[in-house]
């Protein structure tokens, strides 16, 4: 597989990800976000932990906010 097909095959892979992600009701998103900062601006805490890749997005995340 050349470097332009696997790049391709990646960006299609997004793209059908966040279509599947749009087909679904939102709203989840909304009401997550809205507990994170009522969380945040109320005293608690976000924890945010993953094993593996999975620890590395969360490092990610927490670096973002």
């Amino acid at each position: 597989m050349s470097s332009i097909d696997k790049i391709h095959e990646l960006f299609t892979e997004s793209i059908r990800v966040k279509q599947q992600c749009l087909a679904h009701d939102l709203g989840c998103l909304v009401k997550m976000g809205t507990k994170i900062v009522k969380s945040i601006e109320t005293g608690g805490k976000l924890m945010i932990c993953g094993n593996g890749g999975s620890a590395s997005d969360a490092q990610h995340l927490a670096a973002e906010m």
